[in-house]
């Protein structure tokens, strides 16, 4: 079943998020917080925000 014509929609939509970055990441071997780690170049907090 197709959604909503583009016109029927809300012009804007408020959207919130709360990201959980804490730890300190001393199971992943390092000195960087968790948050901070990079993964194919990107922090791993960059990822998350992306992925909004």
């Amino acid at each position: 079943m197709p959604g909503p014509a583009a016109d029927q929609l809300p012009k804007r939509t408020k959207a919130w998020a709360v990201l959980l970055a804490a730890g300190s990441g001393g199971r992943l071997g390092g000195e960087v917080p968790k948050a901070f780690v990079e993964l194919d170049g990107r922090a791993l907090l960059v990822w998350s925000l992306a992925a909004l």
